[in-house]
């Protein structure tokens, strides 16, 4: 839900013309997400898939692809019945 701040941004913001407007995203996604390359996103990432390798090694995880070809049975199952 917008607050009133948000909803006068976005009222002034969607006067803009359409070149303006996606300028104006790309700028406020920059803001929030680093660029690609840069230390500070590497190191999330390096960060992020160090903790998916040690839930898939760990067994956290599970076998995905078995537990999904089971459901996938399952449900054609269901539908023969």
């Amino acid at each position: 839900m917008a607050t009133p701040a948000t909803a006068t941004v976005l009222a002034e913001a969607l006067a803009l013309t359409a070149a303006e407007r996606r300028e104006l995203v790309n700028d406020l996604l920059m803001s929030i997400e680093p660029p690609a390359e840069s230390p500070e996103w590497k190191a999330r990432l390096k960060a992020d898939l160090e903790r998916r390798w040690h839930e898939v090694q760990s067994g956290e995880l599970g076998d995905p692809f078995d537990e999904a070809i089971a459901d996938i049975r399952a449900e054609l199952d269901a539908m023969e019945s």
